[in-house]
């Protein structure tokens, strides 16, 4: 739906101290942008009848998106040959905090875990006597 087609560049880009590099290029035009990641939704480009505002809202951020030439949003036929807006939603998109960022910059891979769920998890379940 999206076209996306990742290559081992793309997977190091991220996470490398490169990714400064990388920015100061792309602002120049010489590199791309990363792909949004995010839930993908899809909706008709025309309106169609009785829809809910959900989905105007969509259609209207896809055109948008489309509009400013960024990858997050595509037109694309469905198997009826209907034109379709498939677009990653802004409310969907994951982010990173800065310090996140950061700390990624300096060489270090390290993620955010819910230590709260996986302490519940592993506290030995309680059996009724």
């Amino acid at each position: 739906m999206l076209d996306s087609e990742p290559d081992a560049w793309d997977a190091v880009r991220p996470g490398h101290a490169s990714v400064v590099v990388d920015r100061i290029l792309n602002k120049f035009g010489l590199t791309e942008l990363p792909m949004a990641q995010g839930t993908v939704k899809e909706v008709a480009k025309k309106p169609v009848r009785g829809e809910r505002s959900e989905r105007k809202a969509l259609r209207s951020e896809a055109k948008q998106i489309l509009a400013e030439g960024r990858p997050e949003a595509r037109q694309f036929r469905d198997r009826h040959g209907n034109l379709r807006l498939g677009l990653i939603p802004e409310a969907t998109r994951t982010t990173q905090q800065v310090k996140l960022q950061a700390l990624k910059l300096g060489g270090f891979n390290i993620r955010q875990y819910p230590r709260a769920e996986f302490q519940e998890a592993l506290q030995s379940p309680e059996y009724p006597r």
